[in-house]
């Protein structure tokens, strides 16, 4: 446990043997665009060739109004589909009054956004042994910034699942549109065809991760660094020698940034979501913050979720829309690994003690930002 107490309601189970569980968690990882079937593809066509079933699913999209309707259609039809085994979860680049959304990944600053995002989430699942990567959705570089992710956190295989007989016609057809227009059975045929239709490439991947550390050194401007990093850095214009000193280039130095950041984070939990300790006393079956509770499960930081009595009014001016209503998320600067999350109604309700792996008040900033975003964060 690193040193720090935990809290008298957690049972010996919560703390012992964590390392056996997250490992074995197998997560696939899709870019999405305006057709939704290339998931609910990679899905099968995955789970057939390499006889697993996946316990969750994770799209990185854009605020493109056709992206965010994929976002919605796989939302409702996952578990409609292959039951409650599968969680789903789909981000977007974060944004905030000083910078636009990312509707389609065309600027500098748009790509930055999306391979920070891309990289957060690869990074969260790094100690996972069956992480998979998809590459079909969205456009060629949302493509191209999830393979740099990738080869920067590793993963166990990355694809790219083709349709053998798409062309314009069923192309539309598949198009989200035209899918929530569809009849039940038509649009079924339409995310779930015939496997032997579909195939699944495995793309080359070299995995950089080895030398991540050198990487930050050598764009922080260290001079004494694996000569290896440094001419791969060198090949791919992200450093250049001036007045006889290795410096980063513009694009060095928007990666250095990128990886610092996410280097800020702390270590993922090592718990799957079933192993994590939720004690929700008061709260029914179907009760908003008992959802709510549950999904916590699957945030890669959290270690566990109990209910709390709630003594204050929520602040509108501090909280934040989600689907699951208007949210104020608290840091505790005593206590880094525990946020408090306050639903604004009703008043008297009950709030949730999120425990994380945060172990100083920067980790729990930088937490709190993921937190925000996982659920559901709309600025």
């Amino acid at each position: 446990t690193r040193g720090r107490v935990r809290p008298q309601s957690f049972t010996r189970h919560f703390y012992v043997n964590r390392n056996r569980h997250m490992r074995h968690q197998k997560i696939l990882v899709s870019s999405l665009g305006e057709s939704p079937s290339v998931v609910t593809e990679a899905i099968d066509k995955l789970e057939a060739e390499e006889g697993i079933e996946f316990d969750q699913v994770i799209t990185i999209g854009t605020w493109h109004d056709k992206a965010r309707q994929s976002a919605d259609l796989l939302r409702s039809h996952l578990p409609e589909h292959y039951g409650e085994r599968i969680f789903y979860c789909h981000y977007y680049p974060q944004h905030d009054e000083t910078t636009r959304p990312v509707i389609d990944p065309i600027t500098p600053e748009d790509n930055i956004l999306y391979l920070m995002l891309a990289a957060e989430t690869l990074r969260g699942f790094q100690r996972c042994e069956n992480l998979y990567v998809s590459l079909a959705g969205g456009r060629k570089a949302m493509s191209a910034l999830m393979v740099m992710a990738a080869q920067i956190y590793g993963v166990k295989k990355l694809c790219h699942v083709v349709h053998r007989q798409l062309d314009e016609y069923l192309e539309r057809m598949m198009d989200v549109e035209n899918l929530n227009r569809a009849e039940p059975e038509e649009q079924k045929e339409l995310l779930h065809p015939e496997l032997t239709k579909i195939v699944a490439t495995q793309l080359p991947l070299v995995s950089l991760f080895p030398l991540a550390t050198d990487f930050r050194r050598a764009l922080e401007g260290d001079q004494a660094i694996d000569v290896t990093a440094q001419r791969l850095l060198v090949a791919s214009r992200l450093l250049t020698e001036i007045n006889g000193q290795w410096l980063p280039t513009d694009a060095g130095q928007q990666l250095r940034r990128i990886l610092n950041d996410i280097e800020e984070l702390p270590e993922p939990s090592d718990l799957a979501p079933n192993e994590k300790e939720m004690n929700l006393h008061g709260l029914s079956e179907h009760d908003d913050l008992r959802l709510l509770a549950e999904r916590l499960r699957y945030f890669q930081y959290a270690q566990g979720v109990v209910t709390a009595e709630n003594q204050s009014q929520i602040s509108f001016a501090r909280s934040f829309y989600t689907p699951y209503g208007r949210l104020l998320l608290e840091a505790n600067p005593e206590r880094p690994d525990t946020f408090l999350i306050t639903v604004a109604k009703p008043s008297e309700a009950p709030r949730l003690r999120v425990f994380t792996t945060a172990q100083t008040m920067k980790q729990a900033e930088r937490v709190q930002r993921s937190l925000k975003q996982f659920l559901g964060w709309e600025v």
